[in-house]
């Protein structure tokens, strides 16, 4: 767990007895670490929202999807949480933990697409997420065929 060592005046990370500083912690456990010192310190509730830009960062899927679990049941427990994400991972996963719960009504999805005017557009994609996953799996599609690749460095 994070805590405030009042001696050194800093954060540190508690483990077995033992504290090490933040510099020395997975990235990873970082976030869950301040998603704690948040919430020990009331800086997120009911009327304080937590606003959280790709909170999947530095995150093994596993960990992305467990994170995505937490910030649902804290949405469950009335804190107002807006994320942005680039994770397929972590977007299924906000998905699937508010399907069925009483805040599956009030999760949306929204995808940012570029205009040729350089400006964003905001497109509701909750209903079909599908928009979103296949914009998300792009980058990834472009790349998979090697021997395609390969072929085509011979020719």
């Amino acid at each position: 767990a994070f805590v405030y060592d009042k001696n050194k005046r800093t954060i540190v990370f508690e483990q077995d007895g033992k504290h090490y500083s933040p510099i020395n912690v997975a990235s990873g456990i970082k976030s869950f670490g301040v998603l704690q010192i948040l919430l020990n310190g009331d800086f997120i509730n009911e009327n304080r929202m937590l606003i959280w830009d790709e909170p999947e960062n530095h995150l093994h899927p596993q960990w992305q999807i467990e994170l995505a679990k937490i910030l649902v049941m804290l949405a469950e427990a009335g804190i107002p949480i807006l994320v942005s994400t680039h994770s397929p991972y972590f977007l299924q996963a906000v998905r699937y933990f508010s399907a069925g719960t009483s805040i599956e009504k009030y999760v949306n999805f929204y995808l940012a697409n570029n205009e040729s005017d350089g400006m964003s557009v905001m497109k509701d994609v909750t209903k079909n997420l599908n928009e979103a996953f296949t914009q998300l799996a792009k980058p990834l599609s472009e790349i998979m065929n090697v021997d395609l690749k390969r072929k085509k460095q011979h020719s």
